[in-house]
């Protein structure tokens, strides 16, 4: 599964850098890359003592197909550790062969030059999660592209609901309560004259405001 390039100089498929504060994180993904069949240069593993600090980065630099920086707080605050990510930004400073591949396991700027560089995000997500968006994003570097396996859904546009249509109660008018023609009734009986806010006022004599009435009252009964 590892990516060995036409080179013969290439021993490792990534060099990790880290700074101490965050050996646990690099010690895990390293772990992960090496389950996936990857060559991995780690210094916790690889760097025993008499080792050459220093011929173990350039080593790394050299015979590493890619380095992987672990970005922190704490790896941005210090300058021991940027010897790594340096050489590989300069091996490949336009990035079209992904030689750099930062990966943020915590939510920080990314100052300078590793601003523009596409990073991998592990922070926030548990382990199973990390886990599969890490080993994804290596295979996506790798290849130089993140195709999708499956066919994407059609984008349909939004479906825009159309407001019901009022149901029909009847082609006759609902049936008006006992109180209701109770009143109309004695609106029936009362001369409509002597209410001049009566909806019943039509400015009719009184004898035809009776007749009015009297024939709606029987249109609701």
């Amino acid at each position: 599964m590892s990516d060995r390039g036409a080179a013969s100089s290439v021993r490792w498929d990534f060099l990790l850098s880290y700074a101490a504060e965050d050996r646990p994180w690099a010690e895990w993904l390293a772990w992960q890359l090496e389950a996936a069949g990857y060559r991995v240069l780690i210094e916790a593993w690889d760097l025993v003592p008499g080792s050459n600090r220093s011929a173990h980065v350039q080593r790394g630099a050299l015979e590493a197909e890619r380095t992987i920086a672990i970005l922190s707080a704490a790896y941005l605050n210090s300058c021991y550790e940027q010897p790594e990510w340096q050489a590989a930004l300069e091996a490949d400073p336009a990035g079209f062969k992904r030689k750099l591949l930062p990966v943020r396991i915590e939510d920080c700027e990314r100052p300078g030059v590793l601003g523009p560089i596409a990073a991998i995000d592990l922070f926030g997500l548990a382990a199973d999660v990390a886990r599969k968006n890490f080993l994804h994003s290596i295979r996506a570097a790798i290849k130089g592209r993140d195709k999708p396996a499956a066919e994407p859904v059609f984008p349909s546009a939004r479906a825009i609901t159309e407001p019901a249509f009022p149901e029909r109660t009847g082609d006759k008018p609902a049936p008006v309560s006992r109180a209701g023609r109770q009143a109309c009734r004695r609106i029936q009986e009362t001369s409509c004259g002597g209410w001049p806010h009566s909806p019943w006022h039509t400015g009719l004599p009184a004898a035809s405001q009776r007749h009015n009435v009297r024939a709606v009252t029987e249109q609701m009964s």
